[in-house]
């Protein structure tokens, strides 16, 4: 089971792979395991029953992107639109179903990892504590509760690393991997573009692992590199086709063209890591980074885990310090990181420290999963200054107001002038009203609703206009005809309420001048 590649001596008196017998106790072995983020993964799946929020409206987008499969969508690539497809295909268009994809896709990435850390250090404790340290870092329990493009990222992560230690088990035998590695780098790819930094991490490991350095040399690699390609051409494709939307999306997410070198922006995404992590693995991340680097990178299963860690954290850091980095960007770096710390901790007998993080982490999904019975207790009411759940609540309400509305206005489609209410609303509002409209007064598209669900020059309507705005003259203006005919409002609590006008539009007369 352990890699060719396995030193003897980690240059510190101890002796990684040592932390316990080959195979080790049947408590860490495969069926114990597999049964055990099992049943994390349904629990997740009743904390999601239970917590009764609605969908956010990234969420609502995906679905309804979903509703139209495709090669490519706006701002992403598609896999997170096929998951949704599949899973409500199962089950219902129900706010859990479209969400279910991202609960099984963190079971499978922990699932690779258990095997990662007992295949890289021959310890099935390492697998064990790799795989419950992943599912339970704080980042994965809040993921799983949001359907978005990073589960399926991390999942094809975790495959193709897995891959790759399956190639240094055997690398005259390793040419299946290489494709499997390929596939799953790919189908990356297709989850979102920042798998391309695994292709970055994997050339830094071919220079930096002794064992992988002949490798280049090999067919392997390089009809890795095809597969990957042949998988990921159709979403090139579908860019070519739609002006390059996605990429020029991507692009201005990295917000460089504002003020540069922000430490503020810095200091938070870093702090935003420890929570991201977990504040114990991080913390030892960092150790291992900053004051024992040279033993670290004596051993090359560590290095090989550093060089899939280190690369995505440091860009993302730079990343921060020069504009922003969101606290998910860096998440693949705990992909290895979540082998890396495990194997660490077990191989300097610091087994309590391990115990420590990961009871951080129970003790974060436990408040998590159980927000709607704890924030009572706390003084915390559903929309409260203090609710973070506040901002996926009350659609449902508003979608059910203005179902009403358009039963008596049946010849009126919907029409918007901002992404998140129609992208919430085309889901709450029954029936599905597919045929809504977004407003687009320029010639290059905004966001999804733009591209694809535009108001164009001689759709006269009629429409019922939904906007957040009191005074949206700019845009009834543009109409003959133009009444407001209700308010709509969902009170949560004294301190917040979701609020939508409602006017009858027709007779639109075109952009010129808006």
């Amino acid at each position: 089971m352990s890699p060719r590649f396995v030193s003897q001596s980690s240059g510190s008196g101890s002796t990684p792979g040592a932390a316990g017998p080959p195979g080790g106790a049947a408590l860490f072995g495969p069926t114990v395991v597999t049964l055990l983020l099992g049943a994390i993964t349904v629990w997740r799946v009743m904390a999601l029953a239970a917590l009764d929020i609605n969908l956010s409206f990234d969420e609502a987008q995906y679905w309804l992107w979903a509703q139209d499969p495709d090669f490519g969508y706006f701002s992403k690539p598609p896999m997170v639109a096929w998951a949704i497809a599949a899973t409500t295909a199962v089950c219902g268009d129900g706010e859990v179903c479209v969400k279910l994809g991202a609960p099984l896709a963190h079971f499978g990435a922990a699932l690779a990892l258990y095997h990662v850390g007992r295949r890289l250090f021959s310890d099935d404790r390492i697998g064990f504590w790799a795989a419950i340290g992943y599912v339970l870092m704080p980042g994965v329990s809040f993921s799983s509760l949001v359907i978005t493009t990073d589960p399926f990222l991390l999942l094809f992560w975790a495959l193709a690393l897995l891959a790759l230690v399956r190639i240094l088990e055997a690398p005259a035998r390793s040419l299946p991997w290489w494709l499997a590695l390929g596939v799953f780098v790919g189908l990356g790819m297709m989850s979102k573009y920042a798998m391309l930094f695994f292709v970055v991490s994997l050339a830094i490991s071919m220079a930096w692992v002794p064992a992988l350095r002949g490798q280049v040399r090999k067919a392997g690699p390089w009809l890795a590199l095809l597969v990957a390609a042949a998988l990921y051409a159709p979403n090139v494709w579908w860019n070519w086709s739609n002006d390059f939307v996605s990429y020029a999306h991507t692009q201005s997410n990295a917000n460089l063209g504002n003020e540069l070198f922000n430490l503020d922006e810095l200091g938070e995404f870093l702090g935003s890591q420890f929570g991201v992590f977990g504040p114990v693995f991080f913390a030892v991340l960092l150790w291992v980074v900053f004051a024992r680097w040279r033993s670290a990178a004596a051993d090359p299963r560590f290095r090989l885990l550093l060089a899939f860690t280190l690369p995505v954290l440091a860009f993302m850091t730079f990343q921060g310090l020069l504009s922003r980095a969101n606290a998910n960007w860096a998440a693949t770096a705990y992909v290895a990181g979540a082998v890396l710390v495990p194997a660490w901790l077990l191989t300097r007998e610091k087994a309590w420290l391990l115990k420590t993080g990961v009871a951080i982490h129970v003790a974060a999904a436990l408040v998590l999963y159980n927000f709607g019975v704890l924030a009572p207790l706390a003084g915390i009411e559903p929309g409260d200054k203090m609710d973070p759940l506040k901002r996926v609540r009350g659609w449902d309400a508003l979608g059910q107001s203005l179902s009403d509305l358009r039963l008596a206005a049946p010849d009126a489609r919907l029409l918007f002038d901002e992404r998140k209410a129609m992208a919430t609303l085309v889901y709450y509002v029954r029936p599905y009203p597919f045929q809504a409209k977004m407003w687009a007064p320029y010639d290059y598209p905004g966001n999804h609703y733009q591209l694809e669900m535009p108001l164009e020059s001689g759709d006269e309507g009629p429409f019922l206009y939904v906007t957040e705005q009191d005074d949206p003259a700019r845009i009834t203006n543009r109409f003959a005809q133009a009444e407001q005919v209700s308010v709509l409002r969902v009170a949560l609590s004294e301190d917040y309420a979701v609020r939508l006008n409602v006017w009858r539009l027709d007779g639109f007369k075109g952009y010129e001048g808006s």
